[in-house]
């Protein structure tokens, strides 16, 4: 790299000391794992793929990650109060028999406001046979953003999408054998149908939580979805509806479970993130709480009407389409909701995933918006949605990364099934399950598309992880 060369020197001792040489470098430091006088580090760097992992935390008392180059990752708000942004460039790998220098440039933004870029290094050494972190050292190159963009190419902003969504109608294992040409007709129409109205209230500039909430509005109002007037029979023939809601601008959300006589559950869990200070209400407390909204209430008759009676008598147990909607708005916002009636005669006071905030909704605008659908039970032991968010910002892992671990690595391995639709805050869209099919429809300005069997994505960068679950990123 040009204007810095790290020289490695190896003492007698064993212990391996390094030191940057140029006198250039405008503020430099190096880290041997223990604590210094501003930071603290704990440091671990895979070669040769050389992809850096790292926690320090600086004089301000911020506490940063680095991980996959090329990822965006925020700082939680510390002590100093100030929210920054360290974006990684290309990273590049000097070996040298024993020892390597991992190079990376990055540049640095406080406030949303451009600060200056310079390069990351990481000095290791070989010790019986595998790589270990010796020190870690940082120069400061310019503070013109032009000039940085130009001599790190590598560092230029990627494309970010104006906006984005992802909806779904539960998942199941099913496939086109298991449902008449009519039925597919009707699920396509009914997922095409959100898919416009979401369209076209994004390109309009609405807020990412009001399309969460309308779409999934739309879908309580469609008998052929497991939510709203569609919702199947408890075990006492009743309709005990769950949903949930997360705004991940303010990082709020607000959730119901076994709501009973309201038509629309993802507006009440609306009304308790935006009109309360609690998060989840239960039973009678939440209808209490929807009445005192003056949410619209429905006699048990609306939700058993013939059509959704023999549907759900043809279907017998098979009955999928627990609803949900992921968007980011064209103010970089994210949210997400997810609403269900549940599982097919489930036992009273039966809980499943989809008012659960962290398993079956998840929205933070620093990492993605998730919303899932499946066997509730193990996306709760595996708190799924939030180990996206968790993958995506502690580990560096991409949306389709996160979401593959979560699916198949967590939740799956535990014998669940079922799938995710995710968005993050550059537009990209995961839509991933491990069941055989879910009902899901995606768009950005320039694609979009319907699918509910597995196997059948085709948007840009589509991708079948295998015969046994489906992971399509868009």
């Amino acid at each position: 790299m040009k204007g810095l060369w790290l020289g490695l020197l190896v003492m007698p001792s064993g212990i391996v000391f390094g030191q940057a040489l140029d006198p250039v470098a405008v503020v430099q430091r190096t880290f041997d794992g223990m604590a210094t006088r501003d930071s603290a580090i704990l440091a671990e760097v895979v070669h040769p793929e050389a992809t850096i992992h790292r926690w320090d935390q600086d004089s301000l008392g911020n506490w940063r990650t680095h991980a996959v180059p090329g990822a965006d990752f925020i700082s939680e708000v510390g002590a100093g109060g100030i929210p920054y942004i360290e974006r990684m460039g290309q990273t590049e790998v000097v070996e040298m028999g024993e020892l390597a220098t991992v190079v990376a440039p990055y540049d640095f933004r406080v406030n949303d406001r451009f600060s200056h870029c310079g390069v990351d290094v990481v000095n290791l050494v070989q010790v019986e046979g595998e790589w270990q972190v010796v020190n870690l050292a940082y120069t400061v190159e310019g503070a013109d953003s032009a000039a940085c963009m130009e001599r790190f190419p590598s560092l230029a902003p990627r494309p970010q999408r104006a906006w984005a969504i992802a909806i779904h109608g539960g998942a199941g294992h099913f496939g086109e054998e298991d449902l008449s040409p009519e039925l597919q007709s009707l699920y396509e129409a009914s997922l095409e149908r959100v898919l416009a109205a979401g369209e076209a209230m994004l390109a309009a500039g609405a807020q990412a939580v009001d399309v969460v909430e309308s779409l999934i509005n739309q879908f309580e109002n469609d008998s052929l979805f497991n939510a709203g007037r569609g919702a199947v029979f408890t075990a006492e023939g009743r309709h005990e509806l769950d949903a949930s809601i997360a705004d991940g601008a303010t990082r709020n959300a607000g959730a119901v479970t076994g709501l009973v006589g309201f038509k629309h559950p993802i507006s009440v869990a609306r009304g308790v993130m935006d009109s309360s200070e609690h998060v989840f209400f239960s039973g009678p407390g939440a209808a209490e709480f929807a009445s005192g909204l003056g949410a619209e209430e429905a006699p048990e008759g609306w939700f058993d009407t013939e059509k959704a009676r023999a549907r759900y008598e043809r279907l017998a147990g098979k009955k999928h389409g627990t609803v949900g909607c992921v968007v980011l708005d064209v103010e970089g916002h994210l949210a997400a909701g997810t609403s269900t009636g549940g599982m097919t005669f489930k036992r009273h006071g039966r809980i499943g995933d989809s008012p659960v905030i962290g398993a079956g909704t998840w929205a933070d605008d620093r990492s993605c918006a998730v919303s899932a659908t499946g066997w509730g039970e193990y996306f709760i032991r595996a708190g799924v949605a939030h180990e996206i968010h968790g993958r995506m910002v502690h580990a560096g892992a991409s949306l389709a990364e996160a979401c593959r671990g979560a699916i198949f690595d967590e939740m799956g391995a535990l014998g669940g099934d079922g799938g995710v639709v995710a968005v993050d805050r550059a537009g990209n869209i995961a839509l991933v399950f491990n069941s055989t099919g879910m009902f899901r429809a995606w768009a950005y300005p320039g694609d979009r598309g319907v699918a509910m069997f597995g196997g059948t994505g085709t948007g840009t960068g589509g991708e079948l992880r295998s015969q046994t679950g489906t992971v399509e990123t868009y």
